[in-house]
């Protein structure tokens, strides 16, 4: 490499980690501010419920005074006879036993009690109208505007302001004019039903300015640290990148002399690729669900009237996001696995079934290549063991895709049987004839990110985790996976896990992802409760083309409101949601169902928790079924259809 190549190449690195270093820079200020925006309207959320809270109490003790007239009370300096009742002729009393006793109307009495209950919690009440018997009762501004937009019709009116120079929530409702409020308001001309006044509340919101102020300065400080955690992250690399051009450029000056100092370049290398690893492991969890998004709308776009080129471009998208998204599977189950956090599922399962299923998927790969791919169950096999089905099934894929993977001529056998050496074990085989393994690399073939050479990876592509996950998943079943191979002639990799008979399972009434008769044309009432929009808008675009009809819930409650207003045939509940998350909104609509004699109504756990007890936590939470994030279309038309069925 020249000098000028030399200086184009640092140029190059530079600009790109500049780049890269905005970008995330970007990307953090972005997540930050939506944070705290969302952070905001859910202090305000609060304040305002809050708020609701204390004026439905007024509104209760107004209501419950008027049903009553009024009531009587003695007399006092805080307490005086109502001028404004001069015209009752019992508005003051004499008792058998000689106490004086006036009469207080609703609203002298809520007066009262707002008064006192603003002197002891600070919590501000006021009872008004544009037609006053006591001028005390008159509005401020505010409230002025308010009442005459609730003789135009509206019911309510909400405002942030100030009050003595502090921030308070105001809230205000329409009074309707009730028989009781008659005989005291009569000459107001206020028929019964129209509007008598409003109620006001003001809620302080000191405290939850404050503790918004500690909200912020939390989030701010934790994304400032991830920001900086990042950059770090990408200097490194960028540095450990500068060094290994560094590295190559002195290879390229000497090749046969300096040996040594290419070792040292591919070391360098090494590094760099060991902590771009190690950065991409703490990223992955984040980036699968816009990965999601992006694979789920590409389905969706696939779908449509494309021209030739549109649908290339959209097949080398989806493509790429498979390969990604796999990748970032690959890596999370590797680090379950190393974390102690997957567990192992015990259920019948036809391991002869499941084996040939994988092995004609992979046929058409292995076609590709021109080799033949065999499956050979032998007939002293039993038909039904324990065993966990979706771990096998990533096993088997992983040992016959590598064996296609470095098979350029020849076939690929994929065989299972009981251990003739070891009584009461299954052997599981597959053998090819690909480019085998050297001795010394047998030591570190099953390590994470390992594989032959370099010159395999770039040839052959890959991860390297695909037989460290498939060793992790055989011990924790019980077994072991051995090797045995010589270089140009061909692998065999050999697992034995226990061998343990069952009886199958009992006949489905309607097999998992075969939709019901007739239930293609009819149509559903979902609703989603779902608070991203990305989400929401994949699964709409899902939906589009379907005769069912989608209503969305931000949140639990407003889905138990929804449920309690509408009739619904399927529910697809997020569970990680402000105000009410999904598993407290299901039991409020059990509970519901259980008290009015509804009859149950299908809920479906659509999620991003895709951790070990997480199925069980919806099953006890009263869902009927649990699905993780991420979801295919087909899946979830799937789905639809199963679980339309019991509600129709």
């Amino acid at each position: 490499m020249n000098g000028v190549s030399r200086f184009h190449s640092l140029r190059t690195v530079n600009r790109l980690s500049l780049a890269v270093m905005m970008g995330w820079t970007l990307i953090v200020v972005g997540v930050l501010t939506v944070t705290l925006r969302q952070e905001q309207n859910h202090v305000f959320d609060l304040a305002r419920a809050e708020a609701v809270t204390h004026l439905n109490k007024d509104l209760s003790f107004r209501q419950w005074a008027t049903s009553h007239g009024g009531v009587y009370v003695v007399p006092s300096e805080a307490t005086p006879p109502n001028p404004y009742l001069l015209h009752l002729p019992y508005r003051d009393l004499t008792t058998d036993q000689g106490i004086n006793l006036t009469l207080m109307n609703p609203a002298y009495m809520l007066r009262e009690v707002m008064e006192h209950y603003t002197e002891t919690y600070g919590i501000r009440g006021h009872i008004t109208s544009l037609q006053l018997l006591n001028p005390d009762n008159a509005p401020d501004a505010w409230e002025e505007e308010s009442l005459r937009a609730f003789e135009r019709g509206e019911r309510e009116r909400m405002e942030r302001t100030e009050i003595q120079g502090k921030p308070y929530l105001r809230l205000m409702r329409a009074m309707i004019m009730e028989k009781g409020c008659l005989k005291c308001h009569k000459a107001s001309g206020v028929p019964e039903g129209g509007v008598r006044g409003g109620i006001s509340t003001a809620v302080p919101l000191t405290s939850y300015l404050n503790g918004l102020q500690q909200i912020t300065r939390t989030l701010v400080l934790g994304y400032g640290l991830f920001w900086l955690i990042g950059l770090i992250a990408l200097w490194f690399a960028r540095r450990q990148t500068l060094r290994f051009l560094e590295a190559q450029t002195e290879v390229r000056f000497a090749m046969e002399e300096r040996e040594a100092h290419f070792r040292k370049a591919k070391e360098v290398a090494e590094i760099a690729n060991r902590a771009k690893s190690e950065f991409l492991a703490i990223m992955s969890h984040e980036i699968r669900t816009p990965m999601n998004v992006v694979i789920g709308m590409a389905d969706v776009l696939l779908e449509s009237s494309l021209d030739a080129g549109q649908r290339g471009y959209l097949n080398k998208l989806q493509e790429a996001g498979s390969t990604l998204l796999e990748l970032i599977n690959q890596i999370l189950d590797l680090s379950k696995i190393e974390a102690g956090h997957l567990r192992i599922v015990e259920e019948p399962v036809n391991l002869g079934e499941l084996a040939c299923e994988v092995a004609g998927m992979l046929r058409v790969v292995a076609a590709g290549k021109g080799l033949t791919l065999e499956c050979r169950i032998l007939p002293e096999l039993p038909t039904w063991i324990i065993g966990d089905r979706l771990r096998l099934r990533q096993i088997l894929f992983n040992l016959i895709g590598n064996a296609i993977k470095f098979t350029d001529a020849g076939r690929i056998v994929l065989s299972c049987q009981p251990d003739p050496t070891q009584p009461g074990e299954l052997l599981v085989m597959v053998q090819d004839t690909g480019i085998g393994i050297s001795a010394e690399m047998m030591q570190s073939i099953f390590d994470p990110f390992t594989q032959v050479d370099s010159s395999m990876t770039r040839r052959h592509g890959g991860t390297g985790l695909g037989l460290t996950i498939s060793r992790r998943l055989v011990e924790l079943m019980g077994g072991r996976i051995t090797l045995e191979s010589q270089p140009e002639s061909g692998s065999t990799f050999r697992v034995t896990l226990p061998l343990r008979p069952t009886e199958p399972l009992p006949p489905s009434h309607m097999p998992e992802g075969s939709p019901p008769a007739g239930m293609e044309s009819q149509g559903l009432r979902i609703l989603l409760v779902e608070d991203s929009e990305d989400n929401q808008l994949l699964i709409r675009t899902f939906l589009n083309g379907t005769p069912h009809q989608l209503d969305i819930a931000m949140n639990g409650a407003e889905a138990v409101t929804a449920v309690q207003w509408q009739t619904y045939d399927l529910i697809f509940m997020d569970v990680q949601m402000p105000i009410m998350d999904g598993y407290t909104a299901t039991r409020h609509i059990r509970t519901w169902e259980e008290t009015q004699g509804r009859p149950r109504l299908p809920i479906i756990t659509l999620t991003a928790h895709a951790l070990d007890g997480e199925a069980e936590r919806s099953r006890e939470a009263g869902c009927d079924h649990y699905l993780s994030k991420p979801i295919k279309k087909q899946k979830l038309i799937e789905v639809i259809h199963q679980f339309g069925a019991r509600s129709a």
